[in-house]
């Protein structure tokens, strides 16, 4: 992900409240040293949640194969708190409701009022029969972390030597990240108790080295790991795993776990033009990569243009939020990977792209759909930012 300010954030207390929320133990702290991972409590996860995951994995392949996308709109995690968010923008300039919600699920660990906020989005969007993505910048689980800092946190290095710590049981390092991982599953247990199944797409843009868990040999290990002990030990079973690399995924192949874990695969286009070279770069790269041949753009900043779409059918986009859905917003003004005036608004007529309303059903979503939300009007976003 590129972060950028834009004019949405302005205005508003929520980064202020994250920042005078209270001081967490550092991840390294002798309060941290004290616990073990054995005091992290745990809630089972009862029902038939793989059933209802492997509906939507065929509702997605259904989706591909019949040469289709679904919308999708992320909301950052300063978003949440604020009255008007990316996806009700989206819903003004289209006039059309996404497919797909994306969501961050790094604050949810210590902030609970953002955990309340972001699965109340996500329940509303469940209500339209809509899906949920997850984005989790996971932070760096042996430094010290301020807390309300987890981006900059998931920035922060970790050596070769440091990771094998943290993938060996027994260590210290181990445990932290265990803790790390509890905590994470804890708050994944709540949206598969309300019947919510997840697009779960953690450690992405592997193959560049801005993350701590970037360009790192051990990637798959590490991957493979945290499968296991949401998977396996804790019990949830409602995610569908998502595999995200960067731009056109130069290298990335070496970092794709092999051992049958990855649902679906895609990359984060953040290119200079609707007609950059990234596109289909990006494609060749990823396409090959998960036996069912689809890809997905995991993130995007200005989508391609219609030729280059229709070659790449992709399942979904994820469309970033703030400056990168209209220049206009962007402070410095020189924004070159940000869609251009109205082509957010273009993408959405194309006859491919499917929105919640359009988009095809399980019995399932169908049975948990809410009426009320599927007819609750958008919220009206100032016109002045549109």
């Amino acid at each position: 992900m590129i972060r950028l300010l834009t004019r949405i954030s302005y205005g508003f207390a929520a980064l202020g409240i994250l920042a005078t929320a209270g001081c967490a133990e550092p991840a390294n702290s002798s309060q941290s040293d004290a616990s073990s991972v054995d005091a992290v409590e745990t809630t089972p996860v009862i029902s038939d949640y793989g059933q209802r995951r492997d509906e939507v994995i065929a509702l997605l392949e259904d989706v591909g194969a019949a040469g289709n996308t679904l919308s999708g709109q992320q909301v950052n995690e300063y978003e949440v708190f604020i009255p008007c968010d990316s996806f009700d923008f989206i819903e003004e300039m289209t006039g059309q409701t996404p497919a797909v919600l994306g969501l961050e699920l790094m604050f949810a660990m210590e902030y609970e009022g953002y955990r309340e906020l972001m699965l109340a989005h996500a329940e509303r969007q469940a209500a339209r029969g809509g899906l949920v993505t997850f984005t989790w910048h996971a932070r760096n689980p042996i430094k010290v972390c301020p807390r309300g800092e987890y981006y900059e946190c998931s920035q922060y290095a970790m050596s070769d030597e440091e990771l094998a710590r943290v993938l060996t049981p027994g260590t210290r390092e181990h445990e932290l990240w265990l803790k790390d991982l509890d905590a994470t599953a804890e708050i994944l247990k709540e949206y598969a108790g309300q019947g919510i199944t997840l697009l779960f797409r953690p450690f992405h843009e592997m193959n560049g080295g801005w993350f701590w868990w970037g360009q790192k040999q051990q990637y798959a290990d590490l991957w493979a790991m945290t499968y296991d002990r949401i998977t396996n030990h804790h019990g949830i079973t409602n995610m569908i795993w998502v595999w995200g690399a960067d731009k056109g995924a130069e290298g990335a192949e070496q970092y794709y776990p092999a051992d049958g874990t990855v649902d679906f695969a895609g990359t984060d286009f953040y290119a200079a033009g609707t007609d950059d070279a990234q596109f289909m770069t990006g494609y060749g790269n990823v396409q090959p990569l998960n036996e069912n041949g689809f890809i997905a753009i995991t993130e995007v900043g200005v989508m391609p243009n219609y030729e280059i779409f229709q070659q790449i059918k992709p399942l979904w986009f994820l469309q970033w939020g703030g400056s990168f859905m209209n220049p206009d917003w962007d402070y410095a003004g020189n924004c070159d990977r940000c869609s251009p005036k109205g082509h957010v608004e273009e993408v959405y007529s194309w006859p491919e792209v499917l929105n919640v309303e359009e988009m095809p059903k399980t019995d399932r979503m169908r049975a948990a759909m809410d009426p009320a939300a599927a007819e609750e009007a958008p919220r009206e976003c100032p016109l002045s930012l549109l």
